[in-house]
């Protein structure tokens, strides 16, 4: 039954990854810039960190995507985190 859920587990998390990673590539070309050098453990410490501010410029339709593209990020980075051994 550990074996189970931990296979589980480690499925969900390279899948929470891969949909990270897929989310930055379609997203907004300034973030993926400000994040492309960062290694995945803290690519992923920043994008469980990133919040409605971050994303906030004002540009109406714009500033929705960016939110959306933040919350987004926050929570595969978060559901990763929380599926890897510390």
């Amino acid at each position: 039954m550990f074996k189970l859920a931990k296979d589980s587990a480690v499925k969900a998390r390279i899948q929470a990854i891969n949909q990270l990673k897929a989310v930055l590539v379609i997203g907004d070309p300034a973030l993926r810039e400000r994040l492309s050098s960062l290694g995945n453990r803290e690519l992923f410490r920043t994008c469980a960190g990133l919040s409605l501010r971050d994303g906030e410029d004002g540009g109406g339709d714009e500033d929705a995507v960016a939110q959306a593209t933040h919350i987004t990020l926050s929570l595969l980075a978060q559901c990763a985190a929380h599926r890897t051994d510390r």
